[in-house]
């Protein structure tokens, strides 16, 4: 695998080298994208990872806005990560 670039910083192949599979690439590029924690990234489960327009749309609907579940097309896209209250920074 080539360098990926992470807002203008490069993450070197070697890591490729230490790690085939590229989940070391993955969890660094997570980590860095989102800016959370290694234990809120351990504690993430696949139920957390969305990946279709009702998984999205179904856990936008415990945001308070009324409105929220109508940017489920957008986010659906890409898909998306729930980060449970527990593994928040901000504990909520």
């Amino acid at each position: 695998m080539s360098p990926v670039e992470l807002d203008g910083v490069m993450l070197p192949a070697p890591v490729d080298r230490v790690d085939p599979t590229g989940l070391l690439r993955f969890l660094v590029a997570l980590a860095f994208s989102s800016a959370r924690r290694l234990a809120a990234m351990r504690q993430l489960v696949w139920g957390n990872i969305l990946l279709t327009e009702s998984a999205i749309r179904q856990r936008l609907i415990l945001c308070a806005d009324p409105h929220v579940p109508e940017w489920a097309p957008y986010f659906a896209e890409q898909g998306a990560i729930w980060w449970p209250a527990q593994t928040d920074k901000g504990g909520v």
